[in-house]
């Protein structure tokens, strides 16, 4: 690939014959004659110098005769501008034709980036070399550009509908600038900053991992009232980009190609926009997660009893295990408690899932779902559950309704937990507003959103039909799985990253804590969890890593590094080309079981036993006590009759 405002000159270019007329982007003048270039380096040969052969002085003469080039005449299309300079046509005659050259006393009509700097350096700056010579080019490159773009912008302002074949451009505008989404506001939850709205920010960058301050007009002169920020360190910013997108030259039809009007992705090989255009990316997995495939075969076997000609789903989980100290995860009064009851670490899995559709241009993806999986956390409890973290999807689904779609891919993901016996499970509504991005860049503006109550019913009428279909057993909204109260604190289920964790530690400053977390409590009381029943199988051995898709919130920065957004089909089919890349680095790892999960695994070992009451007498908890707690005998000699089906 090649950009069009890189490209540098290359003097194997030229023909060999002397009367062969070259390119029409090559430098001309009005008149239509044969001129030489009077470059001093190759017409002025040093006979008597020494090193310079007979053989040298013959290939410098060749050279400086490939420099002849056959002029053009600038009316030669019989429209004269000049005589309709007022009037909307010239306009569009200008869009049309080549831009003259911006150094003064040149009439030279150039088309692309690429031509003009070969013109600049043979026919203008001859004389230069290394930087004086960049600087220079750069400099009326950059004049050239702006000069052509003011008349674009100004051709399609008075009514031109498509651009001109002239012009060689994939698309009807050549400036195409890139979106922004919503900044969220430090003075309020529920405040936003839109695109191209003024907002306050800091001068200066805070040290790496703080979080960014955004504030919006409103919020930032009551804080400057009550005092809370310093004005001095905040200037007022507005929320654009002023990148657009990257034209490419095409190495055959020498065309302007827009980035995302290809499948070019920015790596150093020949570009040529026809072939780039035909190519459709396809995902293609040596090896599938056991979860994907089932996943993929039942959605797909439901997606065709509804439509018999709807095009299948491919389904790619990326998968890694993690670990959180429990801790870290509550208020510092409750960290024995919570200790006492999941140990000093929590250990799961966690599950990012990408649904795609195979499409005209490839595979589009449509849905992304990052979940957590926790394989008995709680000690002496038998119990499994997952976590539905986030959740997220653009409107580009085809040929299928969009709601049945995602119920069932829901529905399959239960059915699959069931399957490896994780048979409970919690998720929270939790709608975006609108132009807020939870995984994809930039959504599409004709995309619909649904407020909390809505949700909660899209939610309970997927739930219906997975207990229609007997995946689920029963399902029930927070309220009235734990009524009424949450003495003690320590009942409320602790998932890492999650609600309750976060409401607790943001409550912690609180004087009163109960009462705040009653608060808390009364107000994400619709989040609900499911009990469905089943086998128990066993979760895949192997871990699918990948850096980027595994995490939704790496996975949004990257699309945003690189601007690839999901506005418009257009850019969609790109930004799926670059996960479809992505997915290529995929890397399959075997499990490294965790010893805190072997040790929770073999109650049946006396000295792992002695190691959990050892432990947990510095909580406050006896040897006596700790083993009536939970259920276990007195005397560890007659451990062996104890059965472990009680846990």
């Amino acid at each position: 690939m090649v950009r069009r405002d890189e490209e540098d000159s290359n003097d194997d270019d030229w023909e060999d014959d002397e009367d062969d007329d070259v390119s029409v982007n090559q430098p001309t003048t009005s008149k239509g004659k044969i001129i030489e270039n009077d470059s001093p380096e190759e017409d002025e040969i040093d006979i008597g110098r020494a090193g310079t052969s007979s053989q040298q002085m013959k290939t410098k003469k060749k050279k400086a005769q490939k420099m002849k080039v056959v002029m053009e005449d600038e009316d030669s299309d019989g429209f004269c501008w000049k005589d309709y300079e007022k009037d909307d046509d010239w306009v569009k005659h200008v869009a049309k034709k080549n831009l003259v050259c911006p150094e003064q006393n040149c009439e030279v009509k150039i088309g692309y980036p690429s031509d003009l700097r070969k013109h600049l350096k043979r026919a203008h700056f001859a004389n230069l070399s290394g930087k004086k010579l960049e600087e220079r080019v750069r400099a009326a490159c950059e004049e050239w550009i702006k000069a052509r773009k003011l008349i674009l912008e100004k051709a399609n302002s008075k009514g031109l509908e498509k651009a001109p074949k002239d012009l060689k451009c994939c698309c009807e505008i050549l400036d195409l600038p890139y979106n922004v989404s919503n900044l969220y506001c430090k003075g309020s939850e529920v405040c936003r900053i839109r695109p191209k709205e003024r907002y306050f920010g800091l001068k200066r960058k805070g040290p790496e991992g703080e979080e960014r301050q955004y504030w919006c007009n409103n919020c930032f002169q009551e804080a400057k009232k009550d005092g809370i920020v310093d004005v001095n360190q905040f200037v007022s910013m507005q929320n654009k980009i002023l990148k657009s997108e990257d034209i490419l030259e095409c190495n055959g039809c020498q065309g302007s190609w827009h980035r995302c009007c290809t499948t070019h992705l920015g790596i150093r090989d020949v570009f040529y926009g026809v072939i780039r255009k035909t190519e459709k990316p396809r995902i293609e997995m040596m090896s599938m997660e056991k979860g994907a495939s089932f996943i993929e075969q039942q959605l797909n076997q439901r997606i065709c009893e509804e439509v018999r000609d709807a095009q299948k789903i491919k389904i790619l989980c990326c998968t890694t295990e993690k670990e959180a100290l429990t801790r870290s995860l509550v208020p510092k009064h409750l960290g024995n408690e919570f200790v006492a009851k999941y140990g000093e670490k929590i250990s799961y899995r966690t599950r990012a899932t990408h649904a795609f559709q195979l499409q005209d241009d490839g595979d589009m993806i449509f849905f992304t779902m990052q979940t957590q999986e926790y394989i008995r956390p709680i000690r002496g409890d038998p119990k499994s559950f997952f976590v539905i973290q986030i959740l997220d999807s653009v409107n580009y689904l085809q040929g299928v309704n969009r709601t049945f779609v995602y119920h069932q891919l829901l529905l399959s993901y239960f059915d699959y937990m069931r399957s490896v016996g994780i048979l409970h499970g919690h998720f929270q509504a939790d709608p975006p507003l609108k132009g807020d991005d939870y995984i994809f860049h930039v959504h599409p503006e004709s995309q619909g959103y649904l407020d909390e109550r809505s949700l909660i019913g899209w939610y309970r009428k997927m739930m219906d039909q997975g207990k229609a279909e007997w995946i689920i057993q029963k399902f029930e909204d927070f309220k009235k799985a734990m009524p009424g109260t949450i003495q003690p604190a320590r009942d409320l289920p602790l998932f890492d990253g999650e609600l309750w964790s976060k409401a607790m530690l943001a409550s912690e400053k609180e004087k009163n804590f109960e009462k705040a977390m009653k608060e808390q409590y009364s107000i994400h009381a619709n989040d609900n969890f499911f009990k469905p029943k089943g086998k128990i199988g066993q979760l895949d051995p192997r871990l699918f890593r990948n850096k980027i898709l595994e995490n939704v919130d790496e996975f949004w920065k990257h699309l945003a590094m690189k601007n690839a957004e999901f506005v418009d089909r257009r850019r969609a089919v790109h930004s799926s080309l670059r996960v479809v890349k992505l997915a290529e680095k995929t890397k399959i790892e075997k499990v490294q079981e965790d010893r805190e999960r072997e040790r929770q695994e073999n109650w049946s070992s006396t000295s792992h036993l002695y190691l959990h009451i050892k432990r947990h007498q510095c909580f406050g908890l006896s040897k006596s006590d700790y083993w009536n707690l939970n259920g276990l005998p007195q005397d560890p000699e007659d451990f062996n009759n104890f059965e472990i089906a009680q846990f």
